[in-house]
């Protein structure tokens, strides 16, 4: 079974053997994406297939007519505490949710059913994808955690060898090579998750984010026909953008991404955006208008209150912008302070280093 369908399994199971609606199905395993209850069907026929029961006589996943399915039959008990797919489950929701508190519990989870399952290919791919977002917590440090990208990266070959058929092994291995430097194989990669499985909206992101110039444009697009509301990958788009001198486009992608990480904010809404108002007042900061651009940056910061994976490097990236557009201005204190603050976060901050530099330097302070 696809990760998908084990998690169509997994929830409907999880019910106790309450009817779960199609509509309350096809909302949460197919979001803005147009699909019709045939979809449904297909996916519960092949569930059917795989674990070996006719749809004439289900024992276990039966159809409750015109409503939706339920998970039953005599001597059937769910142990969610023992199962493995139950924990494969609650590690994809913790990943999800981006939130930096769940990350241990996603890992141990995913651990958990890699032991259990030693040759489920999601599971390591699950487990790459944990170990990854560990990594990257820590890349925008004077010392990132190479041994997590390291430990994703064996993760990741283990999956895409138990099962080279499984698009999310390909697409993840992508991400990490091409964040290990390796990006004509990271490339490589992140292609051939998408010809395995080409609707799947994480696996164009991933390419997005390994590529360049036009390949790069073509996947940021595919993402969001596939997941409208997905704005990180806006970000990917904006970089091109600004590096071929379209401003305008750039300035539009990222005013779109600030109204979606607001909205993201006040919904709670999961794979939240982030980074969005740091981008915006660069863009602003290049054009001259510094007083805009510093209240982008006050607003990122004063965003960083939601636990989000990436919201501290988001923070220290505003914090050190601010300092260099209060370099300009020549306010020598408030930079300062913004270049501390940066460095209180992220202790060694090369960037954060310079403009304590720049500052000295202004001051004709030698020492």
């Amino acid at each position: 079974l696809s990760p998908r369908l084990v998690e169509i399994l997994g929830f409907i199971a999880s019910r106790g053997g309450e009817i779960v609606t199609k509509e309350e199905l096809l909302e949460k395993f197919w979001p803005d994406v147009n699909v019709t209850e045939n979809t449904l069907t297909r996916a519960i026929a092949d569930i059917r297939k795989a674990i070996g029961e006719d749809a004439t006589s289900p024992r276990f996943l039966q159809t409750a007519a015109r409503r939706g399915y339920r998970f039953g039959g005599d001597g059937v008990s769910i142990t969610p505490a023992t199962d493995p797919f139950q924990e494969w489950v609650k590690g994809r929701l913790a990943l999800d949710s981006l939130d930096a508190s769940k990350l241990d519990d996603a890992v141990q989870a995913f651990e958990k059913t890699t032991a259990e399952l030693p040759r489920y290919a999601p599971a390591h791919a699950g487990l790459a994808n944990a170990y990854l977002l560990q990594y990257e917590r820590t890349r925008f440090g004077s010392a990132p955690d190479r041994n997590l990208l390291s430990r994703a990266m064996t993760a990741a070959r283990q999956a895409s060898t138990l099962d080279p058929s499984l698009g999310e092994a390909w697409a993840v291995l992508g991400y990490l090579l091409c964040a290990a430097g390796k990006t004509d194989e990271g490339q490589a990669a992140a292609r051939r998750a998408t010809a395995l499985e080409p609707e799947n909206w994480r696996h164009h992101y991933r390419l997005a984010y390994g590529a360049w110039g036009e390949e790069r444009l073509r996947a940021v697009d595919r993402t969001l026909a596939l997941m409208p509301g997905f704005a990180p990958a806006r970000m990917l788009a904006c970089m091109v953008s600004e590096a071929r001198g379209t401003n305008d486009r750039a300035e539009r992608e990222a005013s779109i991404g600030v109204e979606t990480q607001r909205q993201n904010q006040a919904d709670h809404t999961p794979l939240p955006a982030v980074g969005f108002h740091w981008l915006r007042g660069m863009i602003l900061a290049a054009k001259g208008d510094r007083a805009a651009a510093l209240a982008c940056f006050a607003e990122e910061i004063d965003a960083a209150t939601s636990g989000h994976i990436y919201a501290r490097e988001f923070v220290v990236n505003a914090r050190v912008a601010a300092g260099f557009t209060e370099l300009e201005q020549r306010d020598l204190e408030k930079a300062s302070a913004s270049f501390a603050a940066a460095l209180a976060d992220a202790p060694g901050h090369p960037k954060a280093s310079v403009g304590m530099y720049a500052i000295a330097a202004a001051s004709n302070d030698h020492a």
